[in-house]
C-alpha cells in the first residue's frame, strides 16, 4: 500500500490542512528564498493548497500546484477561490511526476511532504 492509497483509506482528504510543515515555516521558508510578488512558483504534490495560499497572501506569489488526488485539486481551488488568489494560482490535477512544464517557465521549485511522488522514477533513482 502507498501512501496516497493510505490516505483515501483512511479518508485524510477531508483534513483542512494535510502538511507536516506549520504555517511559521512555511512562511518562513518563503521569506528566506526572498519569495514576492514576481516570484513564479510551481508546487509538485500541493495537496489542499496550504502553502501555495500562505505564499499567496505573504508575498504575492503567482504560479501552479500539481496535484494527483482529484478531492485534493478540488479543495485547492475552493480554497484559492475564498481567499482570492484563484487568478493567480491555478490548480492542476495530473501526476506530478509526469507533469510535463515549460522549462524555465518558473523561478522556484517546490515539493512539501510529497517526494514520494518520484518514488518509482528515473529522477528519484537518479539514473
Amino acid at each position: 500500500m502507498n501512501l496516497l492509497e493510505l490516505v483515501e483509506l483512511l479518508e485524510l482528504d477531508n483534513l483542512e490542512i494535510i502538511t507536516y510543515a506549520s504555517p511559521l515555516k512555511l512562511v518562513a521558508t518563503g521569506k528566506i528564498l526572498g519569495f514576492n510578488s514576481r516570484t513564479k512558483l510551481i508546487d509538485f504534490g500541493c495537496g489542499h493548497g496550504d502553502a501555495l495560499e500562505l505564499w499567496g497572501k505573504y508575498f504575492g506569489i503567482t504560479g501552479i500546484g500539481i496535484e494527483l488526488n482529484e478531492r485534493f485539486c478540488n479543495t485547492a481551488r475552493e480554497r484559492l477561490q475564498r481567499s482570492g488568489f484563484s487568478d493567480k494560482i491555478e490548480i492542476v490535477c495530473s501526476d506530478a511526476s509526469t507533469y510535463e512544464f515549460e522549462p524555465h517557465a518558473y523561478n522556484v521549485a517546490t515539493c512539501i511532504n510529497a517526494s514520494f511522488i518520484w518514488e518509482d522514477s528515473e529522477a528519484h533513482s537518479g539514473n
